[in-house]
């Protein structure tokens, strides 16, 4: 093992589980070929017990550099770990790799994709970026192709504007999206893969299709583990199971309420909507956790914060009693005078209103009807 490098067993147990996923064998049969009892092999996979000679077996098994199990000393920061490991998989294990990989976003994720748009501004890769998007254009459904030609984040408002194919330029933004040319509800992103590798040091790489199925939860759990929370969010976003709803909530707490976390995790929670819409426990529990969180930064004026919490609370409500929480915020925030508050937190909150009414759409009454025309008559007079 060379000496510019460190062997960290958890760390190298998590390359370990990649290099058994990726071969598709199952973990017995690896056991018996490495000369091991197939629960060693697990407790090798958490770091247990797993050293530079053990790694040296497992490196002649799978024909791969044993350096692979270490990382490099310059490497060793937090926001650096995840960046060996992919680099790692890109090139070691996966040696019939496709020529094109896929970045997929909802349009329930605009803070996201804005994000990953800024990241292709910042590497160059804008032009070289084909872009695809599936959502409303007028009146009907579309599916628009073209390059990014600019991309805009400020407070709610994200959004990218698209050179179509026909010459059109087009401004595109999420789901919930007022005011640009296209509403959309899903955005694909194609890079071929010599620009994807210089994607490798960022969060955002967990979007590509082509690597999203050979990361499990308990290997992503290492990452929270290790404090490598943006990145354990976007992994967990696209399994979209209850158990990455139940690690999210860790990181949550182990997070704890630093703005910084705030855009990527409450996006992230709205990506599990078919969990809250059969298990009604989560949709109170993220819906009120939302909500909760909305009015603490409130009372400290961090409105930009707060938005996001605001319009995810929406999501998440798809059960009566998550609507009932979303009802009761805005009902609040109209009584108290919509006049006094921070026109972002209007939007939030009718958006909010609107997306929980569309999973609970039995309930609608001339009350809820009034105060969404509160809502939206205060919004279309304001500069936002």
């Amino acid at each position: 093992m060379k000496s510019d490098t460190l062997f960290i067993p958890e760390v190298a147990g998590l390359r370990l589980k990649m290099a058994i996923e990726a071969t598709g064998v199952k973990y017995t049969a690896i056991a018996v070929e490495i000369g091991i009892a197939r629960r060693t092999l697990f407790h090798w996979c958490d770091g247990k017990g797993f050293d530079i000679q053990k790694s040296e077996r497992c490196a002649r098994y799978f024909k791969i550099d044993v350096n692979w199990f270490s990382i490099p000393k310059s490497l060793f920061e937090v926001t650096k770990f995840i960046s060996a490991v992919q680099e790692g998989y890109l090139t070691s294990i996966s040696p019939i790799s496709p020529h094109e990989f896929n970045f997929v976003f909802s349009g329930d994720d605009t803070y996201s994709l804005a994000s990953f748009c800024k990241l292709l501004d910042e590497k160059g890769l804008s032009s070289e970026t084909r872009v695809s998007v599936r959502g409303a254009l007028g009146e009907s459904i579309q599916t628009i192709r073209g390059t990014i030609s600019s991309y805009q984040i400020d407070k709610y408002i994200r959004n990218f504007s698209l050179c179509s194919q026909s010459g059109q330029n087009l401004s595109v933004g999420g789901s919930n999206a007022t005011v640009e040319d296209v509403r959309a509800n899903q955005i694909t992103l194609t890079l071929e893969q010599d620009n994807v590798k210089a994607l490798v040091d960022s969060p955002w790489y967990a979007y590509c299709q082509n690597n999203i199925s050979i990361i499990h939860t308990d290997a992503i759990e290492q990452l929270i583990g290790l404090g490598q929370y943006t990145t354990a969010i976007h992994l967990l976003k696209k399994k979209g199971d209850i158990h990455s709803l139940r690690l999210l909530s860790k990181i949550d707490i182990a997070a704890g309420v630093s703005n910084a976390y705030i855009p990527v995790l409450c996006d992230s929670f709205r990506c599990f909507s078919s969990i809250y819409i059969h298990q009604t426990a989560y949709s109170e529990k993220v819906t009120n956790l939302m909500l909760r969180r909305a009015a603490k930064l409130l009372e400290y004026d961090e409105t930009s914060a707060a938005v996001y919490c605001i319009e995810s609370a929406g999501y998440a409500a798809t059960s009566p009693l998550g609507f009932s929480s979303v009802f009761a915020f805005a009902e609040a925030l109209v009584r108290n005078g919509v006049s006094h508050c921070d026109s972002h937190i209007i939007w939030a909150t009718e958006m909010s209103l609107r997306q929980a009414l569309s999973a609970n759409a039995d309930v609608m009454s001339p009350e809820i009807q009034n105060m969404l025309e509160q809502l939206r008559a205060y919004r279309t007079t304001e500069t936002v």
